[in-house]
């Protein structure tokens, strides 16, 4: 007679840490090995890697593609003044036109927070801090570059105003597209490296092996069934796959973990032990050694007719 036996924890839980670090160490291996370098190629990052450290270089807020600030921690307002006055007045003028002012004047308005006795910009809102570092009082221009009475005030104003150059810089349309280039390849990468690693030991070795063992489940001696207790045709694996791969796999990163929460939830707290994807493939999986079952219904029929004559002789 048929008898199902549904996977002990224990064993559902060996198995899938087999087949999870599997998948780990192929993913690595492809990520890292093959379509990072591939996706690299395809899309120049050499050529995108330069297009960034050049115009990081003509900012004139790095040097050799390294920050100021990095090649000199403790720099102040003498170290810094000019870099930041270049990068707004030269470098973000050729960038903008229409928005940056080769004398300065929109420097001297947006990041000195001085007033603006021109009325240039009495239209827009400027933005300023809620509670600026230290008052410029009624100095002038002159007179505010000459100030030294509090240094401190002076650094921590031009490490801010360096930062947020810095921060604006990475916002320019060459640095940015080069970036978002970068990380869509990156992000292919990662797609194309988790559908190999996934694909090998729960797709294709299930397939290869009867009753659809992976690694995991050969070792801990697991079969998968249908929820109606036989054996799983071969060709429903590609069915069941998919139903993991979307599910747990892309759908855990889209969710950010919550259908592997909720997967994982199911297999250890439900009686039949089922995965999300055990129960979108019809699928379950049981102890191979202390069950009992059948190809389909219809063996099970005539196993049970055969079973009577043998009696009844």
């Amino acid at each position: 007679m048929k008898h199902i036996q549904i996977a002990s924890l224990k064993k559902r839980l060996l198995s899938s840490l087999i087949d999870l670090t599997l998948i780990a160490g192929l993913f690595c291996l492809f990520y890292f090995c093959v379509f990072t370098k591939v996706v690299a190629s395809v899309q120049h990052y050499d050529h995108l890697n330069e297009v960034i450290n050049e115009e990081k270089n003509d900012s004139g807020l790095y040097v050799n593609n390294v920050s100021l600030l990095e090649k000199n921690p403790h720099a102040g307002e003498t170290d810094l003044a000019i870099p930041i006055k270049t990068f707004y007045t030269d470098y973000m003028h050729t960038k903008d036109e229409k928005k940056y002012d080769t004398d300065g004047y929109w420097y001297y308005v947006h990041i000195l927070y001085l007033d603006d006795f021109r009325g240039t910009y009495e239209d827009e809102e400027l933005v300023k801090p809620k509670e600026p570092l230290f008052s410029w009082g009624d100095q002038t221009i002159l007179e505010v570059n000459k100030l030294s009475s509090d240094q401190n005030a002076y650094d921590t104003f031009y490490r801010s105003s360096f930062s947020s150059a810095t921060t604006l810089l990475n916002l320019t349309d060459p640095i940015r597209n080069a970036l978002l280039t970068m990380t869509w390849g990156n992000i292919r990468a990662a797609l194309y490296s988790s559908m190999v690693a996934t694909i090998i030991p729960c797709f294709i070795i299930p397939i290869a092996l009867k009753n659809g063992k992976t690694v995991g489940k050969l070792v801990t001696k697991l079969v998968v069934l249908t929820d109606e207790g036989y054996e799983y045709k071969r060709y429903k694996h590609i069915f069941r796959y998919l139903a993991f791969y979307m599910i747990e796999v892309f759908g855990g990163v889209v969710t950010i973990g919550l259908t592997l929460i909720l997967t994982t939830s199911l297999t250890l707290f439900t009686k039949k032990r089922r995965a999300l994807h055990d129960y979108i493939a019809f699928s379950v999986v049981a102890d191979e050694v202390n069950s009992v079952f059948y190809k389909d219904y219809d063996e099970e029929i005539e196993y049970q007719k055969k079973s009577l004559e043998k009696l009844s002789a």
